[in-house]
Protein backbone atom coordinates (compact mmCIF):
# COMPACT_ATOMS: atom_id res chain seq x y z
CA UNK A 1 0.00 0.00 0.00
CA UNK A 2 3.06 2.61 0.97
CA UNK A 3 4.46 1.95 -2.07
CA UNK A 4 1.61 2.75 -4.43
CA UNK A 5 0.69 5.86 -2.42
CA UNK A 6 4.69 6.69 -3.02
CA UNK A 7 3.94 5.83 -6.59
CA UNK A 8 0.81 8.10 -6.80
CA UNK A 9 2.92 10.77 -4.92
CA UNK A 10 5.38 11.02 -7.42
CA UNK A 11 3.50 11.01 -10.41
CA UNK A 12 1.38 14.25 -8.91
CA UNK A 13 5.11 15.97 -8.43
CA UNK A 14 5.50 16.06 -11.95
CA UNK A 15 2.52 18.10 -12.46
CA UNK A 16 2.53 16.53 -16.14
CA UNK A 17 -1.41 16.10 -16.71
CA UNK A 18 -1.35 13.04 -18.57
CA UNK A 19 0.36 11.84 -15.27
CA UNK A 20 -1.93 13.37 -12.96
CA UNK A 21 -4.44 11.55 -14.81
CA UNK A 22 -2.79 8.33 -14.56
CA UNK A 23 -2.08 8.96 -10.68
CA UNK A 24 -6.37 9.51 -10.24
CA UNK A 25 -7.08 6.29 -11.24
CA UNK A 26 -4.49 4.41 -9.15
CA UNK A 27 -5.99 6.12 -6.35
CA UNK A 28 -9.25 5.14 -7.33
CA UNK A 29 -7.92 1.81 -7.37
CA UNK A 30 -7.33 2.04 -3.90
CA UNK A 31 -10.68 3.60 -3.50
CA UNK A 32 -9.76 7.29 -3.34
CA UNK A 33 -7.58 6.78 0.41
CA UNK A 34 -7.97 9.68 2.57
CA UNK A 35 -3.97 9.71 2.89
CA UNK A 36 -4.02 11.33 -0.81
CA UNK A 37 -6.91 13.91 -0.36
CA UNK A 38 -5.11 16.42 0.43
CA UNK A 39 -2.57 16.02 -2.74
CA UNK A 40 -5.45 16.27 -4.85
CA UNK A 41 -7.67 18.78 -3.21
CA UNK A 42 -8.67 21.54 -4.02
CA UNK A 43 -5.71 21.64 -6.74
CA UNK A 44 -7.21 19.55 -8.85
CA UNK A 45 -10.56 19.30 -7.65
CA UNK A 46 -12.62 20.06 -11.28
CA UNK A 47 -10.73 16.71 -12.06
CA UNK A 48 -11.86 14.78 -8.76
CA UNK A 49 -15.35 15.76 -9.34
CA UNK A 50 -14.86 14.08 -12.92
CA UNK A 51 -13.71 11.01 -11.58
CA UNK A 52 -16.31 10.90 -8.68
CA UNK A 53 -13.71 10.64 -5.63
CA UNK A 54 -16.73 10.94 -3.37
CA UNK A 55 -14.68 9.87 -0.12
CA UNK A 56 -12.49 13.06 -0.54
CA UNK A 57 -15.28 15.16 -1.60
CA UNK A 58 -17.51 14.07 1.00
CA UNK A 59 -15.21 15.75 3.50
CA UNK A 60 -16.10 19.20 1.56
CA UNK A 61 -18.04 21.56 3.65
CA UNK A 62 -16.75 24.71 1.15
CA UNK A 63 -16.41 25.25 -2.46
CA UNK A 64 -15.00 27.63 -4.29
CA UNK A 65 -14.60 28.07 -7.95
CA UNK A 66 -13.29 31.19 -9.71
CA UNK A 67 -12.32 32.51 -13.29
CA UNK A 68 -9.20 30.40 -13.17
CA UNK A 69 -11.48 27.71 -13.18
CA UNK A 70 -12.25 28.07 -16.81
CA UNK A 71 -15.37 26.07 -15.72
CA UNK A 72 -18.12 25.74 -18.14
CA UNK A 73 -20.54 23.61 -16.54
CA UNK A 74 -21.36 22.60 -12.95
CA UNK A 75 -20.79 18.55 -13.40
CA UNK A 76 -23.52 16.55 -12.32
CA UNK A 77 -21.53 14.49 -9.44
CA UNK A 78 -21.64 18.08 -7.53
CA UNK A 79 -24.95 16.83 -6.42
CA UNK A 80 -23.12 13.74 -4.38
CA UNK A 81 -21.42 16.13 -2.07
CA UNK A 82 -23.48 15.32 0.73
CA UNK A 83 -22.01 17.56 3.31
CA UNK A 84 -21.15 20.90 1.23
CA UNK A 85 -22.24 23.99 3.50
CA UNK A 86 -21.12 26.86 0.92
CA UNK A 87 -20.80 26.89 -2.82
CA UNK A 88 -19.05 30.14 -3.88
CA UNK A 89 -18.66 30.61 -7.54
CA UNK A 90 -16.86 33.83 -9.07
CA UNK A 91 -16.60 35.36 -12.39
CA UNK A 92 -17.88 31.54 -13.81
CA UNK A 93 -18.93 31.53 -16.81
CA UNK A 94 -21.97 28.57 -16.43
CA UNK A 95 -25.14 30.05 -17.28
CA UNK A 96 -27.22 27.50 -15.31
CA UNK A 97 -26.99 24.98 -12.28
CA UNK A 98 -27.56 20.92 -12.73
CA UNK A 99 -30.71 19.73 -11.39
CA UNK A 100 -28.63 17.47 -9.34
CA UNK A 101 -28.00 20.36 -7.09
CA UNK A 102 -30.61 19.24 -5.07
CA UNK A 103 -28.17 16.64 -3.38
CA UNK A 104 -26.95 19.23 -1.52
CA UNK A 105 -29.04 18.39 1.43
CA UNK A 106 -26.89 20.29 3.85
CA UNK A 107 -26.03 23.81 1.55
CA UNK A 108 -26.37 26.50 3.57
CA UNK A 109 -24.74 29.42 1.55
CA UNK A 110 -25.06 29.71 -2.37
CA UNK A 111 -22.95 32.77 -3.65
CA UNK A 112 -22.62 33.72 -7.05
CA UNK A 113 -20.58 36.90 -7.94
CA UNK A 114 -19.86 38.33 -11.43
CA UNK A 115 -20.92 34.81 -12.73
CA UNK A 116 -22.91 34.56 -16.17
CA UNK A 117 -25.68 32.20 -14.29
CA UNK A 118 -28.65 33.01 -15.96
CA UNK A 119 -31.33 30.84 -13.78
CA UNK A 120 -32.21 28.87 -10.75
CA UNK A 121 -33.36 25.55 -11.44
CA UNK A 122 -36.78 24.57 -9.60
CA UNK A 123 -34.59 21.51 -7.48
CA UNK A 124 -33.57 24.61 -5.50
CA UNK A 125 -37.16 24.58 -3.47
CA UNK A 126 -35.25 21.01 -2.03
CA UNK A 127 -32.32 22.43 0.03
CA UNK A 128 -34.31 22.66 3.14
CA UNK A 129 -31.22 23.85 5.40
CA UNK A 130 -30.59 26.74 2.43
CA UNK A 131 -29.86 29.87 4.76
CA UNK A 132 -28.37 32.81 2.20
CA UNK A 133 -28.81 33.04 -1.16
CA UNK A 134 -26.33 35.63 -2.66
CA UNK A 135 -26.43 36.21 -6.64
CA UNK A 136 -24.78 39.70 -7.08
CA UNK A 137 -24.24 41.17 -10.78
CA UNK A 138 -25.12 37.99 -12.00
CA UNK A 139 -28.10 38.09 -14.93
CA UNK A 140 -30.91 36.31 -13.57
CA UNK A 141 -33.55 37.04 -14.93
CA UNK A 142 -36.79 35.47 -12.90
CA UNK A 143 -37.23 33.60 -9.51
CA UNK A 144 -38.44 30.33 -9.80
CA UNK A 145 -41.29 29.65 -7.60
CA UNK A 146 -39.61 26.85 -5.87
CA UNK A 147 -38.38 29.29 -4.26
CA UNK A 148 -40.71 29.67 -1.24
CA UNK A 149 -40.00 26.41 -0.21
CA UNK A 150 -37.31 27.22 1.61
CA UNK A 151 -38.31 27.49 4.90
CA UNK A 152 -35.00 28.19 6.46
CA UNK A 153 -33.82 30.98 4.34
CA UNK A 154 -32.98 33.98 6.04
CA UNK A 155 -31.25 36.35 3.31
CA UNK A 156 -32.00 37.04 -0.16
CA UNK A 157 -29.86 38.65 -2.17
CA UNK A 158 -30.44 39.44 -6.23
CA UNK A 159 -29.06 43.01 -6.40
CA UNK A 160 -27.08 44.38 -9.48
CA UNK A 161 -24.32 47.46 -9.29
CA UNK A 162 -23.65 49.73 -12.37
CA UNK A 163 -26.49 47.52 -13.91
CA UNK A 164 -30.04 46.24 -14.11
CA UNK A 165 -30.83 42.41 -13.55
CA UNK A 166 -34.18 41.37 -16.00
CA UNK A 167 -36.13 40.18 -12.78
CA UNK A 168 -39.66 41.79 -13.51
CA UNK A 169 -41.74 40.50 -10.72
CA UNK A 170 -41.31 38.19 -7.63
CA UNK A 171 -43.50 35.16 -7.42
CA UNK A 172 -46.48 35.32 -4.93
CA UNK A 173 -44.99 31.87 -3.58
CA UNK A 174 -42.04 34.29 -2.05
CA UNK A 175 -44.58 35.11 1.45
CA UNK A 176 -43.90 31.61 1.89
CA UNK A 177 -40.32 32.06 3.84
CA UNK A 178 -41.19 32.08 7.19
CA UNK A 179 -37.12 32.75 8.04
CA UNK A 180 -35.97 35.71 5.49
CA UNK A 181 -34.72 38.35 7.61
CA UNK A 182 -33.20 40.22 4.33
CA UNK A 183 -34.93 40.20 1.22
CA UNK A 184 -32.26 42.93 -1.39
CA UNK A 185 -33.33 43.17 -5.17
CA UNK A 186 -31.49 45.97 -5.85
CA UNK A 187 -30.42 47.00 -9.46
CA UNK A 188 -33.54 45.07 -10.80
CA UNK A 189 -36.21 45.73 -13.30
CA UNK A 190 -38.56 45.04 -10.62
CA UNK A 191 -42.14 46.26 -11.17
CA UNK A 192 -44.43 45.70 -7.97
CA UNK A 193 -44.65 43.94 -4.85
CA UNK A 194 -47.07 40.57 -4.61
CA UNK A 195 -49.10 41.17 -1.91
CA UNK A 196 -48.07 38.41 0.04
CA UNK A 197 -44.93 40.53 0.78
CA UNK A 198 -46.73 41.14 3.61
CA UNK A 199 -46.24 37.86 4.88
CA UNK A 200 -42.74 38.34 5.84
CA UNK A 201 -42.82 38.61 9.38
CA UNK A 202 -39.31 37.92 10.19
CA UNK A 203 -38.08 40.57 7.94
CA UNK A 204 -35.83 43.20 9.18
CA UNK A 205 -34.17 44.59 6.09
CA UNK A 206 -36.18 44.97 2.40
CA UNK A 207 -34.17 47.08 -0.50
CA UNK A 208 -35.73 48.22 -2.95
CA UNK A 209 -33.10 50.92 -4.52
CA UNK A 210 -32.71 52.07 -8.23
CA UNK A 211 -36.50 49.55 -8.75
CA UNK A 212 -38.79 50.42 -11.67
CA UNK A 213 -41.39 50.13 -8.13
CA UNK A 214 -43.86 53.19 -8.38
CA UNK A 215 -46.18 52.15 -5.72
CA UNK A 216 -45.66 49.63 -2.73
CA UNK A 217 -48.77 47.49 -1.49
CA UNK A 218 -50.64 48.34 1.65
CA UNK A 219 -49.80 44.70 2.96
CA UNK A 220 -45.85 46.66 3.66
CA UNK A 221 -47.55 47.61 6.62
CA UNK A 222 -47.77 44.21 8.03
CA UNK A 223 -43.69 43.86 7.71
CA UNK A 224 -44.18 44.42 11.64
CA UNK A 225 -40.30 43.30 12.25
CA UNK A 226 -38.86 45.60 9.34
CA UNK A 227 -36.30 47.92 10.53
CA UNK A 228 -34.42 49.44 7.62
CA UNK A 229 -36.40 50.13 4.15
CA UNK A 230 -34.55 51.34 1.23
CA UNK A 231 -36.13 52.74 -1.56
CA UNK A 232 -32.97 55.26 -2.92
CA UNK A 233 -32.81 55.28 -6.83
CA UNK A 234 -36.36 53.39 -7.21
CA UNK A 235 -39.15 55.43 -9.40
CA UNK A 236 -41.14 55.50 -6.54
CA UNK A 237 -44.06 57.67 -6.53
CA UNK A 238 -46.07 57.93 -2.94
CA UNK A 239 -45.72 56.44 0.14
CA UNK A 240 -49.04 54.04 1.08
CA UNK A 241 -50.74 55.52 4.43
CA UNK A 242 -49.80 51.97 6.37
CA UNK A 243 -46.26 53.01 6.38
CA UNK A 244 -47.10 54.32 9.39
CA UNK A 245 -47.54 50.40 11.28
CA UNK A 246 -43.81 49.65 10.64
CA UNK A 247 -43.01 51.12 14.62
CA UNK A 248 -39.50 48.80 14.29
CA UNK A 249 -38.42 50.84 11.55
CA UNK A 250 -35.15 52.57 11.94
CA UNK A 251 -34.21 53.35 8.71
CA UNK A 252 -36.02 54.71 5.91
CA UNK A 253 -33.81 55.84 2.23
CA UNK A 254 -36.05 57.98 -0.74
CA UNK A 255 -33.24 59.32 -2.03
CA UNK A 256 -33.31 59.89 -5.95
CA UNK A 257 -37.32 59.44 -5.70
CA UNK A 258 -39.86 61.05 -7.33
CA UNK A 259 -41.74 61.33 -3.89
CA UNK A 260 -43.61 64.78 -3.69
CA UNK A 261 -44.97 64.31 0.06
CA UNK A 262 -44.54 62.17 2.81
CA UNK A 263 -48.14 60.85 4.42
CA UNK A 264 -49.22 62.28 7.84
CA UNK A 265 -48.79 58.60 9.44
CA UNK A 266 -44.86 59.03 8.88
CA UNK A 267 -45.41 60.71 12.64
CA UNK A 268 -46.00 57.04 13.75
CA UNK A 269 -42.16 55.94 13.35
CA UNK A 270 -41.09 56.70 16.82
CA UNK A 271 -38.35 54.77 16.55
CA UNK A 272 -37.07 56.46 13.18
CA UNK A 273 -33.35 57.28 13.38
CA UNK A 274 -32.52 57.96 9.75
CA UNK A 275 -34.88 59.49 6.84
CA UNK A 276 -33.20 60.10 4.15
CA UNK A 277 -35.15 62.21 1.69
CA UNK A 278 -32.47 64.10 -0.48
CA UNK A 279 -32.94 64.63 -4.44
CA UNK A 280 -36.38 64.13 -4.69
CA UNK A 281 -39.43 66.08 -4.98
CA UNK A 282 -40.66 66.93 -2.51
CA UNK A 283 -42.13 70.28 -1.85
CA UNK A 284 -43.83 70.42 1.66
CA UNK A 285 -43.28 68.05 5.28
CA UNK A 286 -45.40 67.20 7.14
CA UNK A 287 -46.08 68.45 10.68
CA UNK A 288 -46.44 65.08 12.06
CA UNK A 289 -42.55 64.66 11.44
CA UNK A 290 -42.13 66.54 14.31
CA UNK A 291 -43.24 63.50 16.16
CA UNK A 292 -39.90 61.43 15.46
CA UNK A 293 -38.67 61.58 18.55
CA UNK A 294 -35.99 59.48 17.90
CA UNK A 295 -34.73 61.12 14.90
CA UNK A 296 -30.82 61.32 14.49
CA UNK A 297 -30.22 62.73 10.69
CA UNK A 298 -32.59 64.45 8.37
CA UNK A 299 -31.32 64.71 4.86
CA UNK A 300 -33.52 66.96 2.46
CA UNK A 301 -30.77 68.40 -0.15
CA UNK A 302 -31.77 69.28 -3.70
CA UNK A 303 -35.65 69.24 -2.79
CA UNK A 304 -38.14 72.21 -3.95
CA UNK A 305 -38.96 72.71 -0.32
CA UNK A 306 -39.97 76.15 0.21
CA UNK A 307 -40.23 75.80 4.30
CA UNK A 308 -39.16 73.76 7.43
CA UNK A 309 -42.32 72.97 9.62
CA UNK A 310 -42.08 74.84 13.34
CA UNK A 311 -42.52 71.17 14.55
CA UNK A 312 -39.36 70.28 13.58
CA UNK A 313 -37.89 71.65 17.06
CA UNK A 314 -39.64 68.28 18.57
CA UNK A 315 -36.87 66.61 17.00
CA UNK A 316 -34.86 66.46 20.52
CA UNK A 317 -32.49 63.93 19.22
CA UNK A 318 -31.62 65.33 15.66
CA UNK A 319 -27.90 64.98 15.24
CA UNK A 320 -28.00 66.16 11.51
CA UNK A 321 -29.55 68.09 9.14
CA UNK A 322 -28.57 68.88 5.88
CA UNK A 323 -30.96 71.02 3.82
CA UNK A 324 -29.00 71.98 1.25
CA UNK A 325 -29.77 73.05 -2.82
CA UNK A 326 -33.77 73.42 -1.49
CA UNK A 327 -35.78 76.45 -1.91
CA UNK A 328 -35.60 77.43 1.89
CA UNK A 329 -35.04 81.49 2.46
CA UNK A 330 -35.24 81.33 6.20
CA UNK A 331 -34.77 79.17 9.34
CA UNK A 332 -37.72 79.06 12.05
CA UNK A 333 -36.65 80.37 15.14
CA UNK A 334 -37.38 76.70 16.62
CA UNK A 335 -33.83 75.78 14.76
CA UNK A 336 -32.58 77.04 17.94
CA UNK A 337 -34.42 74.01 20.46
CA UNK A 338 -32.39 70.84 18.24
CA UNK A 339 -29.97 70.63 21.10
CA UNK A 340 -27.97 67.72 20.16
CA UNK A 341 -27.86 69.40 16.70
CA UNK A 342 -23.73 68.71 15.26
CA UNK A 343 -24.13 69.36 11.56
CA UNK A 344 -25.98 71.85 9.82
CA UNK A 345 -25.48 72.55 6.73
CA UNK A 346 -27.92 75.49 4.98
CA UNK A 347 -25.66 75.35 1.37
CA UNK A 348 -27.31 76.83 -1.96
CA UNK A 349 -29.51 78.03 -0.18
CA UNK A 350 -31.46 81.73 -0.35
CA UNK A 351 -31.15 81.63 3.15
CA UNK A 352 -30.61 85.21 4.01
CA UNK A 353 -29.60 85.65 7.64
CA UNK A 354 -29.47 82.88 10.76
CA UNK A 355 -32.34 83.04 13.52
CA UNK A 356 -30.39 84.61 16.98
CA UNK A 357 -31.40 80.90 18.33
CA UNK A 358 -28.59 79.28 15.91
CA UNK A 359 -26.71 80.32 18.82
CA UNK A 360 -28.21 78.14 21.40
CA UNK A 361 -27.31 74.93 19.11
CA UNK A 362 -24.42 74.15 21.96
CA UNK A 363 -22.90 70.58 20.12
CA UNK A 364 -22.91 72.15 16.42
CA UNK A 365 -19.68 71.15 14.78
CA UNK A 366 -19.89 71.89 11.44
CA UNK A 367 -22.31 74.77 10.16
CA UNK A 368 -22.08 74.99 6.03
CA UNK A 369 -23.76 78.44 4.76
CA UNK A 370 -21.35 78.47 1.48
CA UNK A 371 -22.90 79.75 -1.53
CA UNK A 372 -25.91 81.17 0.54
CA UNK A 373 -27.14 85.03 0.90
CA UNK A 374 -25.60 85.21 4.74
CA UNK A 375 -23.29 88.28 5.00
CA UNK A 376 -23.70 88.70 8.78
CA UNK A 377 -23.60 86.38 11.51
CA UNK A 378 -25.47 86.77 15.14
CA UNK A 379 -23.52 88.00 17.48
CA UNK A 380 -23.29 84.83 19.82
CA UNK A 381 -22.76 82.63 17.60
CA UNK A 382 -19.04 82.95 19.01
CA UNK A 383 -20.62 81.08 22.06
CA UNK A 384 -20.39 78.00 20.17
CA UNK A 385 -17.20 76.26 21.01
CA UNK A 386 -16.93 73.06 19.63
CA UNK A 387 -17.94 74.95 16.13
CA UNK A 388 -14.93 76.87 16.86
CA UNK A 389 -12.64 74.28 17.90
CA UNK A 390 -13.48 71.48 15.10
CA UNK A 391 -11.80 74.39 12.52
CA UNK A 392 -14.70 73.24 10.35
CA UNK A 393 -15.88 77.08 8.28
CA UNK A 394 -17.25 77.40 5.38
CA UNK A 395 -17.72 80.59 3.61
CA UNK A 396 -18.55 83.35 5.75
CA UNK A 397 -18.34 81.73 9.02
CA UNK A 398 -14.39 81.46 8.26
CA UNK A 399 -14.59 85.45 7.36
CA UNK A 400 -16.06 86.38 10.35
CA UNK A 401 -14.68 83.81 13.32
Amino acid sequence: MEAQLDKIRQLIGTQNEANIELALQLAKGLEFPMELKDEFIPKYLLKCLEVEAIPWLNSLKKLAFGRDDQLKTLPDTIGRLAYLETLECSKTNFTELPSTINGLKNLKVLDFNRAALMSLPPEIGQLNHLQQIRLINTPIQAIPKEIGQLQNLQSLIIKAYQMYLEITMLPPEIGQLASLEELDLSGTLLQSLPSEIGQLKQLKILNLGRTKIKTLPPEIGQLNSLESLLLGGSALEVLPTTIGTLTNLRELYLNFTQIKTLPSEIGQLTRLEHLSLYNAHAQTLAPQLGQLSQLKSLYLLNNPLDELPPEIAQLTQLEKLNVAGTNLKYLPPEIGQLKKLESLSLKNTAIAELPPTIADLTRLKELDISNTAIRKLPKKIGHLIKLEDSGVYHSIVKENS
